[in-house]
């Protein structure tokens, strides 16, 4: 039986810089907690030789997001399976549904980049899963099969046994958008507006110190999360609040809270 993998796809997001602070806050979890399973990171193709110097002396595996379904030549813009291999790159992710729906990625592409990366070397893992419409029509076993079908069936065993299979139905991803939705209308804006002084006050009480940035996603989860938390209080929801402090405690210390630095932009008010 295969052991389990956690394989973290940092899609288009982070610098260099916050990518190395992601990995040195993995890193030392990885160490602080017996985990069951691998861990795999795949960053931007900015990242990688960065982040591979950094994963160096860890078990943590590099991943690409991505490569080119050619060996070489004049392909602007694309990245070979060498250069991947030449970076440190174990895995690569293939077949993402984001590469299919907006890049028009098919079967035939997606086979000659799994063969690529097989004979160079670096594991493939292969995305599989239907859309939203597919499983409310009831086609998704049938949807996945074809995609299993298309590209994995027409590999060797020693060839296929080299393949991780990441299933990753669009219905999930709609439920969570879902969710944050309903997250939203629960707390509302006006809430997360009123607790932008809640965040803060609780920041100070934790000891963590206050600092001015552009960048506004910090206030915006800290006043999502001041809220949610005022509303979860206020709805006596005990199990729910029990979990929410539960996976806040564990954000504080294995998060950029730890590095005692907490940003807060105030935005102002429209007239």
């Amino acid at each position: 039986m295969r052991k389990k993998i956690v394989a973290g796809n940092w899609k288009m997001n982070t610098t260099i810089a916050e990518g190395e602070f992601l990995v040195k806050q993995l890193v030392f979890l990885k160490g602080e907690l017996n985990l069951e399973c691998d861990l795999v990171v795949a960053p931007p193709f900015t990242h990688l030789v960065t982040v591979a110097n950094m994963l160096k002396d860890t078990d943590i595996a590099l991943s690409a997001q991505n490569c080119a379904d050619q060996e070489s030549g004049a392909y602007t813009g694309e990245v070979s399976i060498k250069m991947l291999s030449s970076v440190g790159c174990k895995y690569v992710i293939l077949g993402h549904s984001e590469r299919r729906e907006y890049y028009g990625e098919n079967s035939e592409t997606l086979l000659k980049k799994v063969n690529l990366a097989i004979n160079a070397g670096i594991v493939p893992i292969f995305c599989v899963g239907e859309k939203l419409d597919e499983r409310e029509s009831n086609r998704h076993f049938e949807v996945v099969a074809e995609q299993l079908k298309e590209v994995l069936f027409k590999l060797r065993g020693v060839e296929f046994a080299n393949v991780v299979v990441a299933y990753e139905p669009m219905s999930v991803v709609f439920l969570a958008l879902i969710l944050l939705y309903v997250a939203f209308k629960l707390v509302g804006n006006n809430s997360i507006r009123r607790n932008k002084q809640r965040a803060v006050e609780t920041a100070e009480k934790e000891g963590v110190e206050i600092t001015s940035q552009e960048d506004s996603n910090a206030e915006q989860l800290a006043a999502i999360a001041a809220a949610l938390h005022t509303y979860l209080e206020e709805s006596e929801v005990h199990d729910l609040e029990n979990t929410i402090l539960t996976i806040s405690k564990v954000t504080k210390h294995y998060s950029p809270w730890s590095s005692k630095i907490y940003t807060l932009r105030e935005t102002p008010q429209k007239k």
